[in-house]
């Protein structure tokens, strides 16, 4: 696990972010610098499953879903225990965005803020009737090879069916996250 930002001690936001299939906690650690504020702490997890192309993943398979997903809980639980004071904000890119689009159905969390670059689909099985907070960051490449357009047009579709605010924001590109991206994830955390 990697940290940036403020000390957690000191926070007031604390943003946990997933990284993709095949990458590790330090993957995202460069987005701190961009979307980071004086008050803010970045958390980055890595994945628990090693790959034997290197790099870590959330699961390759629906039983290691479900493990990956628990442990994320487990430590959302454990930050919003031991610093009761802090705005928490999660979120991923790729893999990282399908494990955290599924933690708004987790009724003990009130997230500010949900980002979620380049996921794959909806989990439905995950995703609650109806849902209150957080404001949703929502980003697809067009030109995604990796992930389809599609499945990220039917998550906003659903996200905002369950009366959620998604910021939704597509751009001509691939599976990647862009600059322009990261400083409308500022604007949003700033907000």
């Amino acid at each position: 696990m990697q940290f940036s930002g403020c000390p957690l001690a000191k926070a007031k936001k604390i943003l946990v972010l997933l990284h993709g299939f095949g990458a590790s906690g330090n993957d995202l650690l460069g987005l701190a610098e961009q979307i980071g504020g004086d008050s803010r702490a970045f958390v980055f997890p890595q994945a628990p499953f090693s790959q034997d192309s290197g790099g870590f993943a959330w699961a390759t398979n629906e039983q290691e879903f479900k493990a990956s997903r628990s442990r994320v809980i487990a430590m959302l639980d454990y930050i919003a225990v031991t610093y009761p004071d802090a705005k928490i904000s999660v979120g991923g890119f790729s893999q990282g965005a399908n494990i955290a689009s599924t933690l708004i159905s987790e009724s003990q969390f009130q997230f500010e803020h949900l980002i979620l670059y380049s996921p794959g689909f909806a989990i439905d099985e995950y995703l609650p009737k109806t849902a209150r907070g957080p404001t949703v960051f929502l980003s697809h490449g067009r030109e995604d090879d990796l992930l389809p357009f599609a499945g990220a047009e039917r998550l906003r579709e659903t996200l905002t069916g369950l009366g959620l605010k998604v910021n939704w924001q597509p751009f001509s590109g691939g599976h990647t996250i862009t600059t322009e991206l990261l400083e409308q994830t500022r604007k949003q955390l700033d907000e």
